[in-house]
């Protein structure tokens, strides 16, 4: 989109755009991209941004497509983290790694835990669930979800995290 972006700012009033990059040739400028740029950038409020995602997903299901997780503005992962840091950060203040609202592009925050996670993340996320755990059950819980996290290298499931909590309640 950088070329489309350049000219508009260089005063072109129009820019072909296609959806997902599909049309007749190749180096179209992404018109989910360039709408984001104009709304969520430069502040135009003409455009509604919440709908390129449902747009993208339209398209990709008529054209046999996938958009890739990480695809800018409309893909499924761009508003996920997992490493402690930045779960930290995003639970504090959420501009400080999200340059703009998820909802503003019919997305979503997901913060996963997983082997990278840290004690307070894991602990706020199982806040979030509730209930009054004692020093001890928060304890076991972090290391249960720890270990489980390093042994399956992967985040756990919201099934798994709340299962591994069961299990320090009861113990």
């Amino acid at each position: 989109p950088a070329n489309g972006i350049a000219a508009l700012e260089a005063g072109a009033r129009s820019v072909d755009t296609v959806v997902l990059g599909l049309g007749e040739r190749t180096g179209c400028a992404r018109l989910e991209e360039i709408v984001a740029y104009l709304c969520l950038i430069e502040g135009m409020q003409t455009l509604a941004t919440e709908h390129l995602k449902p747009l993208a997903c339209y398209v990709a299901g008529l054209t046999g497509r996938n958009i890739a997780g990480n695809r800018p503005v409309v893909g499924e992962d761009i508003f996920t983290c997992e490493t402690g840091l930045h779960l930290h950060g995003l639970q504090n203040d959420p501009e400080t790694y999200e340059p703009y609202a998820p909802e503003r592009v019919a997305g979503r925050r997901r913060l996963l835990i997983g082997p990278k996670a840290g004690r307070r993340a894991i602990l706020a996320r199982l806040d979030q669930d509730g209930g009054n755990r004692t020093e001890d059950v928060s304890d076991m819980a972090v290391r249960n979800i720890r270990k489980a996290a390093l042994a399956l290298k992967r985040p756990l499931s919201e099934t798994e995290l709340r299962r591994l909590l069961a299990r320090a309640t009861e113990n």
